[in-house]
């Protein structure tokens, strides 16, 4: 990964935007520069930028949403973009933030992001967006480059502080970072789930053994009895089943009687049903007789109805024609009115014109040539007088324009004399060149003096970290010397602590009295599960006991209501019977009553041949519609019946399998319930107590005794375990802090050396600066004295260009002035007479205007009067038009009286006409009467030869052809249902007498369920015992595969125990510790083989290596010392930089196991190396250089700035607090 560009806006205290292209030919020739500046200038700004455009954070300040601390103060956005390239593609990413309404103090906004790819073609570069938010962005930065923020950081960007972060980790900080780095995090979790798994296989064998020892198995003498007692039960079964089967037989044969009885029934009611059907139809059957004698006279009536419509139709015509004569006669009326009306509104025109006539001829003609006359003397004398006004306006407009001239002239001409009064400058132009010569001396003393000043502030910042690091190893020897003591002091606390808890015990013996209740644990909590168990069982065998109870109560009440419900029906089937006879007899007696009517006297009876019916006197006839209507309620009530009979049985049916299936269910928690307490009483054998199932909260308090005892040795033994940490803890802590007092030690007499040095080059630097000030006051001293005579003051230093250009300017413009102030004094003068001429010419002008203007106003009065007194006569008319109008108004009069004349001849001409139609209407009315006559008594006719006495009779017997073919249809339907319902009778009283010949049984129905319950109650008694049994010994069966599988279960989970066991005394640890050393130690081995590299370059006197005895510690060979080994502690400042920086550039290569790493940028670091030690890191950077590599070296130390020619310099502003690049690097809006 190579960095091409960076640009940045308005990022910490780089105010404005500004580019840094690393691919021009500068630093391409020298991959080695140098970002240099005094402190606080900014110049790890420029890394802060390349990190937040790649990574959106930086190492030392935050960026988010709502907390910005890089942008620019008082501004409202910042950007950061970097284009870089992987494997030769090039790629850009950008950010940037700003703020809401365009202002320094307004809200942030959510951040801008995208990463492009940038592909070149032969004409221009194609841009491909890959991603434009955060999280997408940062993950594709990190698939391209192969480098997190973190990684970055460590590989490619070595910030402040960064150099020895590795070196100074602990073991576990080091593996942890390694890591991170190489990606590598997977051993520390393999450590932690192997630790994990373990803990779960031990766990697992303890509950397969806990479910072993729960299993409870029956003895073989009691499978036996129980195989011997289920054989017995099922052949008692067997000789039920074949009662069943007969009894089951004989209630079909019963029920198939019922049945047929019911249809011989059905068929009866059937019959009479429709022999009622036909009496209630018998007013249809009786219109049908009456409608044949109405059809024949239908015609007649029909022919009668026309002639009376036509003699309506005419009577109605010869009421219009008498109602339309009545309306011509109001017609002529009002026309003859019209007439008279227009006759004398034309003789009063013929008044009104000729008086018009006379007015226009004597006075308004004279008038009209008056006001003509006077009227063009006006126009002539308006025509004179414009010319002379226009003159007189053109010349007021130019004395006016002169005025306004001469005014501006003389304006101009006060405003220069004042200036020229206020600058007596002559000879000004002439000091302007020596003034620029002192500005320059000026300006190069102040430049000095400040560069001083910064050498010092510089040093002064270093005295003062100096004495801040002093004091702090004051304190830190102070600090390791008082922990040492406070160790030794806590060691003797703990030991006392441990013995008071332990009471004479060891720790041995109170794990094991721990481990023996873990294992009794498990069945305390099986036993605890059995009661809630138990107690739901008994609770749900008790409510479905009482369930049976209450169905067996409701079955009793249900079959009493159901044989009353039968014995009803019976009663009232008899009883339909009877009415039916009854009505049957009566509408027989009726239809030969119909033929007794139409007998005449001495007659024979067609049916019997007699000549009186005595007993007919004596028959008593019933209420046909009281009894049809019992009748139907008797009917209704059977249907009824019928179906609460149905209801019953289903519900006895359905009581009768709830009984069963609740005798079945409490047999099944019967044995649940055996088993729950088996269970129990094994399990508290094995406790060694006396507690019955039901006294449960007697085995609840023993838990709770149980478990109080648990909770203190648990307590115990985690106080025994905090103190043995401890207790190592305080060892650890001892040990180092004695090897910390001896490097402290020493580095404190290298800071006291280094503190001595620093002051002295204080003292030289402010010896300096005082020469410098003394010279700058003489200088300024004598300027301003010069300055004094021409009212100027001093300058200051950063406006002496700005005062320069603006002196040099106010000189030529003191010569200009002059030269105005002649010219315009000349063009004032001139200006000035014209002025008085045309004055003159105004006034002789105006006074003849005056005359002319007198003589048009008197015209115009006249002209004024004259037209008055004709508007007061006739106003504004015209003659010729009015008199026009008014013979035109005359003429239409006479037309509209003439038209009027010949409308009232035709209306008159109408009329006489109407009178003739009506006169042949009349005539036409009396012959439809006449037809209407003759019409009605020919009806008449047919009515009296008919048997329907009048026309009302005839209209209510004929019906629709509808209602015709209705009632014939319905005479057809009932003769039909009769014959079927008597066929329908036959055929069920032979199939009912074939049913009763079997006779398969003495008992009634009701007989023959009984035995059917009865046997049944057997049958399922049986059932519940044989359940009862088969579920022992299934129960007991499933136990013993169930207890066989757990065994075989124990034996492969210990297998697996053993196992994991093996693998977690290897690389097992509950926080991943000991596989994560083990691991990082060949990552760690690699490091060191390149950071060994380096040193050879930077160095060739140091060596890393590994501790013996310590997994992931460090210690330094040191070959010019025998090779003797030192701890990475006892290095000074320069040694520690070295070494420091050798590992930085072996992580750097460590981590590019993806990508290639061109771009290197180191963060200060080399302020603490003395001359010699700086040459060696430079020759290194030179080196790396020379492989390829792009260097950023970040530093104030002079030393770095001579040997490195190229440089990006940030200057600070004085007084701002902004900072600078180089004009070069900035981007122009």
């Amino acid at each position: 990964m190579k960095i091409i560009s960076l640009r940045l806006k308005n990022i910490n205290s780089l105010k404005g935007e500004w580019k840094i292209d690393f691919s021009t030919p500068e630093f391409v020739n020298n991959g080695l520069f140098a970002i240099t500046g005094v402190t606080g200038a900014g110049k790890s700004t420029l890394l802060d930028a390349i990190c937040l455009a790649l990574y959106h954070e930086t190492p030392r300040l935050k960026v988010s949403e709502t907390e910005n601390e890089l942008m620019t103060r008082h501004t409202f956005e910042s950007l950061a973009e970097v284009e870089f390239e992987v494997k030769g593609e090039l790629y850009r990413s950008f950010w940037s933030q700003s703020r809401a309404m365009g202002i320094g103090g307004g809200k942030l906004q959510p951040a801008k992001v995208a990463l492009v790819k940038v592909t070149a073609t032969e004409q221009e570069f194609v841009n491909k967006t890959l991603a434009d938010n955060s999280q997408e962005k940062l993950k594709l930065i990190s698939q391209i480059s192969g480098l997190n923020f973190s990684r970055f950081t460590k590989s490619m960007l070595l910030a402040q502080g960064g150099f020895s972060a590795f070196l100074e980790a602990s073991a576990n900080q080091r593996a942890e970072l390694l890591e991170e780095l190489t990606g590598t995090e997977i051993y520390g979790e393999i450590s932690r789930q192997v630790f994990e798994e373990t803990r779960n296989q031990t766990v697992q064998l303890n509950l397969l053994h806990a479910r072993a020892e729960g299993v409870q198995l029956l003895d073989s003498e009691k499978v036996d009895q129980l195989k011997i007692q289920k054989e017995t039960l099922q052949k008692q079964s067997n000789s039920l089943q074949q009662q069943k089967a007969s009894f089951k037989r004989q209630k079909e044969w019963v029920e198939k009687c019922l049945e047929k009885k019911r249809g011989l029934e059905s068929a009866q009611n059937a019959l009479a049903k429709a022999q009622q059907e036909k009496l209630d139809c018998h007013a249809e059957l009786d219109a049908l007789i009456l409608d044949i004698p109405a059809q024949k006279i239908q015609p007649f009536f029909e022919q009668r109805q026309k002639c009376l419509q036509k003699k309506k139709e005419k009577l109605k015509c010869v009421d219009e024609k008498i109602k339309q004569v009545k309306l011509l006669d109001n017609e002529e009326l009002l026309l003859q009115e019209s007439q008279a009306d227009l006759s004398s509104a034309y003789g009063e025109h013929q008044k009104l014109q000729k008086e018009t006539d006379d007015l226009i001829f004597n006075k308004i003609l004279p008038l009209d040539s008056s006001i003509e006359q006077v009227d063009q003397q006006w126009k002539e004398q308006a025509q004179q007088i414009k010319p002379l006004q226009q003159t007189l306006k053109e010349e007021q407009k130019q004395e006016k324009l002169l005025s306004i001239r001469l005014d501006k002239y003389k304006l101009e001409l006060e405003k220069i004399h004042q200036w020229l009064t206020n600058h007596a400058w002559q000879g000004f132009e002439e000091k302007l060149p020596i003034w620029k010569q002192i500005f320059v001396q000026r300006n190069n003393l102040v430049q000095s003096t400040r560069e001083i000043n910064d050498k010092k502030k510089n040093v002064t910042q270093l005295l003062d970290e100096q004495k801040i690091l002093l004091d702090k190893l004051s304190g830190e020897l102070q600090e390791t010397q008082d922990i040492k003591t406070e160790s030794e002091l806590l060691s003797q606390l703990l030991e006392d602590k441990r013995s008071s808890l332990l009471q004479n015990q060891t720790e041995s013996d109170l794990r094991a009295q721990y481990d023996s209740w873990k294992k009794k644990y498990s069945l305390v909590e099986a036993l605890r599960a059995i009661w809630p168990q138990f107690l739901k069982a008994t609770n749900e065998k008790e409510n479905i006991r009482e369930n049976e109870v209450k169905y067996k109560s409701i079955l009793v009440e249900k079959d009493r209501q159901l044989e009353a419900c039968e014995k009803q029906y019976i009663k009232q089937s008899d009883k339909a019977k009877k009415l039916k006879v009854a009505l049957d007899q009566q509408r027989f007696i009726t239809d030969l009553s119909s033929y007794r009517k139409k007998l005449l006297p001495g007659d024979e009876c067609p049916l019997c041949g007699a000549h009186e019916h005595p007993k007919i006197d004596q028959y008593q006839k019933i209420n046909v519609a009281s009894h049809r209507q019992e009748l139907l309620d008797i009917e209704a009530l059977l249907k009824q019946l019928k179906e609460q009979e149905t209801s019953l049985k289903l519900n006895c049916e359905a009581l009768r399998f709830k009984i069963q299936q609740s005798s079945q269910q409490q047999q099944d928690i019967s044995l649940l319930i055996s088993g729950f307490k088996q269970r129990w009483d094994d399990g508290i054998s094995t406790l060694k107590l006396n507690i019955q199932l039901h006294q449960i909260d007697e085995f609840n308090e023993w838990i709770e005794q149980d478990k109080q005892k648990e909770i203190e040795l648990t307590g115990l033994l985690e106080q025994l375990d905090q103190l043995t940490q401890e207790m190592a803890n305080n060892r650890q802590r001892s040990d180092q802090a004695a090897s910390n007092f001896d490097q402290v030690q020493q580095t404190k007499l290298q800071a006291d050396q280094q503190y001595e040095y620093f002051q002295q080059q204080i003292d030289d630097l402010q010896q300096q600066n005082d020469h410098q000030s003394n010279q700058l006051t003489q200088l300024e001293s004598d300027l301003s004295e010069n300055l004094r005579v021409y009212q100027l003051s001093l300058p200051e230093l950063s406006n002496q260009s700005e005062w320069l250009a603006k002196q040099e300017v106010c000189a030529h413009q003191f010569v200009e002035y002059q030269k105005q102030k002649s010219t315009l004094q000349d063009k004032y003068d001139k200006f000035f007479q014209r002025k008085q001429l045309l004055q003159v010419s105004l006034s002789e002008k105006d006074k003849i205007f005056n005359q002319q203007l007198q003589q048009l106003k008197k015209s115009q009065s006249q002209l004024q009067q004259l037209k008055k007194n004709r508007f007061s006569l006739f106003g504004d008319k015209n003659p010729k038009q009015e008199k026009l109008q008014l013979e035109e108004a005359g003429s239409h009069l006479l037309f509209d009286l003439q038209q009027m004349s010949l409308k009232l001849q035709a209306h008159q001409k109408k009329l006489g006409m109407v009178n003739g139609e009506c006169s042949q209407l009349q005539q036409s009315v009396d012959t439809a009467s006449e037809r209407l006559n003759v019409a009605a008594t020919n009806l008449q006719y047919q009515l009296n030869q008919s048997q329907l006495s009048d026309v009302d009779q005839f209209q209510q017997a004929l019906l629709s052809d509808v209602d015709r073919q209705q009632f014939q249809q319905l005479k057809v339907s009932l003769e039909l249902t009769i014959e079927k319902a008597n066929i329908g009778i036959e055929q069920a009283q032979k199939a009912y007498r074939d049913v009763l010949k079997l006779q398969l049984s003495d008992l009634n129905l009701t007989g023959v369920l009984q035995k059917l319950l009865d046997i049944q109650e057997q049958f399922h008694q049986i059932q519940d015992q044989s359940s009862e049994i088969k579920y022992a010994l299934d129960y007991d069966s499933e136990n013993r595969e169930k207890q066989k599988d757990l065994f075989e279960s124990i034996d492969v989970q210990k297998k697996q125990l053993k196992n994991w066991s093996q693998l977690n005394d290897l690389i097992g640890s509950a926080k991943g510790d000991k596989f994560r050393k083990f691991a990082q130690g060949f990552a760690l081995d690699h490091l060191i083989w390149l950071a060994n590299q380096q040193l050879d370059k930077l160095h060739a006197r140091y060596q890393l290596q590994r501790k013996p005895n310590e997994a992931l510690s460090l210690e330094v060979q040191d070959t010019w010392l025998g090779d003797v080994a030192r701890d990475i502690k006892t290095l000074s400042g320069g040694e520690s930089f070295l070494v420091s920086l050798a590992l930085a550039l072996a992580l750097s290569d460590l981590v590019s196991h993806k990508t290639r790493i061109d771009s290197l940028f180191l963060d200060e670091g080399f302020g603490t190396l003395d001359a010699e030690t700086l040459e060696i890191a430079l020759n290194a950077l030179d080196n790396l250089n020379a492989s390829g590599k792009m260097i950023g070296v970040i530093s104030h130390v002079e030393a770095l700035k001579e040997r490195i020619p190229l440089q990006i310099e940030v200057r600070k502003e004085n007084g701002l607090g902004y900072s600078q690049l180089a004009e070069e690097y900035r981007v122009n809006s």
